[in-house]
């Protein structure tokens, strides 16, 4: 699984708002994936229900980035559950 690090994390400098917003969303689906696709069943059965809640909220965090106020240029990335 590839680690990524959101806080230090370079974007690169299109020239154009969609270039931008296009590679916003690559960062936050390439996060979907590396940290909530990886929870097959039995390991999310294994998660107590806090965990589970913690997992879904921040499942809907990364969901909910487009429609942060500062889109794209300002995103306010969400920090995942410890367990992650």
């Amino acid at each position: 699984m590839i680690e990524i690090d959101v806080n230090t994390l370079v974007l690169p400098t299109p020239s154009n708002r969609i270039g931008v917003e296009e590679a916003v969303r690559g960062l936050r689906d390439t996060l979907l994936k590396e940290k909530i696709d990886t929870f097959n069943p039995i390991r999310y059965a294994a998660l107590t229900p806090e965990q589970q809640q913690e997992l879904a909220a921040y499942r809907q965090a990364l969901l909910d980035v487009p429609a942060q106020a500062g889109y794209p240029a300002d995103v306010v990335w969400p920090v995942p559950p410890t367990f992650v």
